[in-house]
């Protein structure tokens, strides 16, 4: 079972980050790899999101997920399926931290499985990963900075 794990200290509180992580509609603006998600209701355990994923070198491509765990503030994690469980199944999760004061240590992997594993994900997964993790570092610090 392949694991595509990457982490990344944010300068703001867990309850920005997640403000920014949770805030679907700003993705566009800001987010390279996950460039829309939608949902057709509130944000909970069983809700459908339709990810627009983008990847470096691969064709870009929709995929409707289900949240399977959600603890606001702390973590969110989806999984997603092609065909069938044994065609693919990807159980992406983000975590969230509190590290040394107002900081947060963001946790951003995916373990999938399946026959078409390795087409589904890219010969550097962790490139696109990362590139979000970026994003979303400087979109949370940003709002942190901003004026009240």
């Amino acid at each position: 079972m392949p694991e595509i794990r990457t982490e990344r200290m944010i300068n703001a509180p867990p309850a920005v980050v997640w403000a920014v992580l949770t805030d679907f509609s700003s993705y566009p603006a800001w987010n390279p790899h996950l460039v829309k998600v939608t949902s057709e209701d509130d944000l909970r355990v069983g809700s459908k999101l339709k990810l627009d994923i983008r990847r470096e070198g691969v064709k870009d491509r929709s995929m409707t997920v289900t949240v399977t765990e959600l603890i606001p503030g702390r973590k969110l994690e989806w999984v997603g399926t092609l065909v069938s469980p044994l065609v693919f199944t990807g159980r992406h999760t983000f975590e969230l931290e509190p590290f040394a004061g107002d900081r947060t240590r963001f946790l951003n992997y995916e373990t999938s499985r399946g026959v078409l594993d390795s087409l589904v994900t890219t010969a550097d997964p962790e490139r696109d990963y990362e590139s979000m993790n970026e994003a979303l570092k400087w979109h949370a610090e940003t709002a942190t900075a901003a004026p009240a």
